[in-house]
């Protein structure tokens, strides 16, 4: 079984990615492009504020999930997914659902 630069399973590594409750619900809402946090919250039913900031640190810390500052003084912090992220939304569609081939189209 391959293993990473820690000796960790590559696979266990991947799983716990996106394992838990709201990662995938955050990463599905981030498939038609970049979202700011308000906006995140309310794709996402029943997340608090505080649980989206969390995965949303949980999923840039695993480069699923890009976070871009703003650029003007009034700008918002925007999310999107990064190529890894649409990969891994690509994945999980097809693991739910095997005659998928990836994300339904936007």
């Amino acid at each position: 079984m391959p293993v990473d630069a820690q000796g960790r399973c590559v696979a266990t590594v991947a799983v716990q990615q996106v394992s838990g409750r709201w990662k995938a619900p955050v990463l599905d809402a981030l498939r038609h492009g970049p979202r700011g946090f308000l906006a995140l919250a309310r794709s996402v039913e029943g997340i608090s504020h505080r649980m989206l900031a969390r995965t949303l640190r949980e999923l840039v810390a695993a480069g699923l999930v890009d976070r871009a500052e703003p650029t003007g003084a009034l700008g918002t912090v925007a999310y999107s997914l990064t190529d890894h992220g649409r990969r891994a939304l690509g994945l999980l569609y097809q693991w739910v659902t095997p005659t998928t081939p990836g994300p339904p189209a936007h």
